[in-house]
């Protein structure tokens, strides 16, 4: 509807014509209602008692129910996911009637209500989620993009480094151990701990304990928050072997030429143990067995082998030899006479290292 007011010197009447219609005698205000879409002309013609007519007074105006169209020209492409808690959206639209510098634009960012806003549009701070930001033109008519161009995209959270101190250097059977990480999680820098793999188990915090040596995997973990995705991390930690302890039980008392000797050894490794000679009079014969080829000082020693859990380890023992103890036989004795003469004994001696004896 469209409605005028007019006026002049008093006594005057008045004429008026709408578009190309014949005009009509009128009075101020006149309304026109069930006008069309397009242009349109108002007229109004004034005329005094005495028959004189003023100039004609016209308004020229433009009925429009065709709504704009939007076009977002720049901005988060639809469906794309990014870091960034900012965004900016260029825009622009065009319309049959309003030219686009003319036009009037509304915006609103995910469930909130439109409200006027120009290009660009900026949003900062934006929660680590999916986003839709919506534009429509508004036309001088009033007429409003019944669809408004729009963007959806995705601020996703960050991923968090989770990173590792210098893996500790632990001992079987040398105590618990303790390994340390730091993240790159800003919300949060809590992380727990976990056994992942190999001879070690957690016990609380960062400790773990050790079943064996070898390669424990440890894991770091940091749990999902505002702003970060969930991450983890995790580390070898080598476990070295222990030192075994190698133990000779007493030492054996054998005699030269007294037949073979044995040694017998232990350790806390459960390796196998094997036998040499390391110096002296005697030589190995098997296993821990040993013969003597002297009386002296026999050095022997014992090897435990390494095990999986276990280093290798060595004792040595030394072994007294005792001398053997020579038989000294008489030949058959003389049978001599008194005033006879002289006589002589003969005998001989097992010891080997000299036959020389003396009589008396």
């Amino acid at each position: 509807m469209a409605t005028f007011t007019f006026h002049a010197n008093e006594g005057a009447t008045f004429m008026c014509q709408l578009d190309g219609d014949a005009a009509t005698s009128c009075t101020s205000p006149v309304g026109y209602t069930g006008l069309g879409a397009g242009k349109h002309t108002f007229t109004v013609i004034a005329t005094d008692a005495a028959g004189n007519s003023s100039a004609p007074a016209t308004f020229d105006w433009t009925i429009d129910f065709e709504p704009p169209e939007t076009m977002i020209t720049s901005g988060p492409v639809d469906g794309s996911t990014t870091t960034d808690t900012s965004a900016t959206f260029a825009f622009e639209g065009k319309d049959n009637v309003t030219s686009p510098a003319n036009l009037d634009f509304e915006c609103k960012l995910d469930a909130g209500a439109f409200a006027s806003c120009a290009s660009p549009a900026s949003y900062t701070t934006l929660s680590r989620t999916q986003h839709t930001f919506a534009v429509r033109a508004v036309d001088q008519a009033g007429n409003e993009d019944p669809e408004p161009d729009s963007r959806k995209w995705t601020v996703e959270k960050l991923t968090a480094v989770i990173t590792f101190g210098a893996a500790p250097t632990p001992t079987h059977l040398g105590g618990n151990f303790t390994v340390s990480a730091t993240t790159t999680n800003s919300d949060s820098s809590t992380l727990t701990y976990s056994m992942m793999s190999g001879p070690c188990s957690w016990v609380s915090g960062a400790t773990f304990s050790s079943t064996g040596a070898g390669i424990c995997t440890v894991k770091a973990s940091g749990a999902e928050t505002t702003n970060f995705q969930a991450a983890s991390s995790a580390q070898d930690v080598t476990i070295a072997k222990a030192a075994s302890t190698t133990t000779f039980g007493p030492a054996p008392t054998p005699t030269y030429l007294g037949g073979n000797f044995t040694v017998s050894a232990s350790n806390d490794s459960g390796g196998a143990i094997t036998y040499s000679a390391v110096s002296g009079p005697c030589a190995l014969v098997s296993g821990a067995t040993f013969s003597s080829s002297g009386a002296g000082s026999c050095v022997v020693k014992a090897y435990s082998a390494a095990t999986a859990n276990y280093l290798a380890s060595w004792a040595q023992q030394t072994v007294t030899i005792a001398k053997a103890t020579p038989t000294i036989t008489f030949g058959a004795a003389p049978t001599p006479t008194y005033l006879g003469g002289n006589f002589t004994v003969s005998a001989t001696t097992t010891n080997t290292d000299s036959p020389t004896l003396t009589y008396s």
